[in-house]
C-alpha cells in the first residue's frame, strides 16, 4: 500500500476540511431525499391515496383537495414525461 504524505498545509486545513466534506455528505442526503418526495412514483401514488382518504373522511375541503390533487398529479406528469424522454433519448442512442 503506498504510502500518504501529507504537507503542513494539509494538516492545518484539515481540521476545516473534514467537517465541510461531511456537511458536503449530509446535503447531498437531504437533496436525495427532497427528490424523492417530490418525483418517486411511489411516493406520488401514495400521496394520492393518502390524500382520496383525508378527502372520504371529511379531514380536508374541497379547495385543498382540488389544488393537492393538481400539484401531485402534476408532478406525476413531470415524471411521466421525463421517463419518456429518457427513453427516446435511450432508443435514438442505440
Amino acid at each position: 500500500m503506498p504510502e500518504m504524505k501529507l504537507s503542513s498545509l494539509d494538516l492545518l486545513f484539515l481540521p476545516l476540511a473534514l467537517p465541510a466534506k461531511g456537511l458536503w455528505f449530509i446535503l447531498e442526503q437531504i437533496t436525495d431525499l427532497v427528490d424523492k418526495e417530490l418525483y418517486d412514483e411511489g411516493t406520488l401514488r401514495r400521496k394520492l391515496l393518502d390524500l382520496q382518504v383525508l378527502y372520504e373522511l371529511g379531514e380536508i375541503q374541497d379547495e385543498e383537495y382540488r389544488q393537492s390533487w393538481k400539484d401531485i398529479t402534476a408532478r406525476l406528469q413531470f415524471l411521466r414525461q421525463q421517463q419518456l424522454s429518457d427513453e427516446n433519448e435511450g432508443r435514438q442512442g442505440v
